[in-house]
């Protein structure tokens, strides 16, 4: 039988993490397979944001990224 793992803090608060942003990644997909818009906040207001133009900015964003590294 395998000893139980004790995770610290810090495991805990990654794996939190990782969960919640695959669940909103899902989220925004779904929504832009729906043509349906997200409510955000962005610059102190709220507003709304159709999930097929942040799947396009998350997009630009790592490409841009990578040129970066590159």
């Amino acid at each position: 039988m395998k000893a139980k793992r004790i995770l610290s803090d810090s495991d805990i608060h990654l794996l939190a993490s990782r969960a919640l942003k695959a669940a909103i990644r899902g989220l925004i997909k779904e929504r832009a397979r729906e043509g349906r818009s997200l409510v955000i906040w962005r610059n102190g207001k709220v507003i709304r944001v159709s999930a097929r133009r942040i799947l396009r900015e998350q997009k630009e964003a790592r490409l841009k990224k990578r040129k970066i590294s590159a």
